[in-house]
């Protein structure tokens, strides 16, 4: 049998959760199934990441100098098979939604991670709107003949919202994300909260720096740290620092390497996860992972994958975060509980279950 893999999505160069999804998936999908041939397609004039991809016998990185402005308008009209383009495959894989076309003898399988430009536009500017638009998601997931949703909850949008039947769309849970340092880290001098994620209006990064102002008025020293990627709503968070009440205890790490981030990680009081809307959530399980304890939105994929291993608050009422935020500061009992909850919580899932399940649906 033979798969092909589109791992087109590696070429932004950083790990963000689709990134994390492939890199991490693959190496066991090719480790489960030795009688498979995996076929790894790379297109553009990069070259292809070959130390973060597997090294085995039964997977070849095969990279067509095409670009994916080309594909992408190909897709629309059917043409340049991604299927032909590796020289034939069973089924494709496709780990995320850019746009591909198949020949008509081969099968598709899509994960789903979220469908937040669906069911909340509101949060995408219009350059991302228009990249959706042009991806046609819904076209090439509908036609899948199986889909992956990351979790229930992403499950129930690709049901509603594509109207793909639901014995269709099969509920795979990804592992813990790639941790770069171990868990003893240094503690810092002042205890901090973290915050990690793009910075984009879906990630709430308003409402944390609101709820910490809150927080910061009761508990002297703590400090509050901002760790992600450059986004949408990267102004509107460094004006609203620049107007807080206590910016002088608030740090910010823009674009952090791995390292830095999961070392900040491992040495933060708590991590501060109030997001509006996620399809599984890499960041709050990683602190899982971690031991550290998690504060996370009450809505999307997050009690799902956090259960009783994180205090649980609404996104949109800031009062209810700082009230979250300051129990994990001040109460030492609470904070072990839920530290040794964490824990144990992040043991329910793995990338080796993921691929085996995963690869199920490839063989069909």
């Amino acid at each position: 049998m033979v798969i092909g893999v589109d791992i087109r999505a590696l070429g932004s160069g950083r790990r963000s959760g689709v990134e994390e999804y492939i890199l991490s998936l693959l190496p066991q999908l090719v480790a489960a199934a030795p009688d498979v041939t995996f076929k790894l397609l790379w297109t553009g004039r990069k070259p292809a990441p070959l130390d973060a991809l597997p090294h085995a016998p039964n997977a070849q990185v095969i990279h067509r100098h095409i670009s994916n402005r080309v594909l992408f308008g190909a897709a629309l009209l059917g043409a340049l098979p991604l299927d032909e383009l590796v020289g034939g495959a069973d089924v494709f894989f496709f780990p995320h939604i850019l746009a591909g076309a198949l020949s008509q003898k081969c099968r598709r399988v899509t994960t789903v991670h979220d469908l937040s430009f669906v069911v909340a536009p509101h949060f995408f500017s219009l350059k991302q709107k228009a990249w959706h638009l042009v991806m046609r998601p819904r076209r090439f997931v509908r036609a899948s003949y199986a889909v992956i949703a990351v979790s229930r909850a992403t499950k129930l949008d690709v049901v509603r919202e594509y109207g793909i039947p639901d014995e269709r769309v099969h509920v795979v849970h990804s592992g813990v994300p790639h941790i770069v340092t171990p868990a003893n880290a240094l503690p810092a001098s002042d205890p901090y909260f973290i915050a990690l994620g793009t910075f984009e209006p879906r990630k709430n990064s308003a409402g944390v720096l609101d709820a910490f102002a809150q927080c910061a008025s009761r508990v002297p020293r703590v400090r509050l740290c901002l760790v992600g990627y450059s986004g949408s709503g990267e102004g509107k968070i460094v004006r609203a620092i620049a107007h807080h009440p206590f910016r002088d205890r608030i740090d910010v790490h823009l674009n952090a390497s791995d390292a830095e981030r999961d070392t900040l990680l491992a040495g933060a009081r708590a991590l501060v996860y109030p997001s509006f809307l996620e399809g599984f959530g890499f960041p709050p399980l990683a602190a899982c992972a971690l031991g550290v304890p998690v504060v996370a939105s009450d809505v999307g994929a997050l009690p799902e994958v956090l259960h009783d291993a994180a205090l649980l608050v609404s996104p949109y009422d800031t009062s209810e975060l700082a009230s979250a935020m300051h129990a994990l500061a001040t109460d030492d009992a609470l904070h072990g509980l839920t530290a040794m909850r964490a824990k144990a919580r992040a043991t329910h899932f793995s990338w080796e279950r993921s691929a085996r399940e995963t690869l199920a649906l490839l063989r069909g």
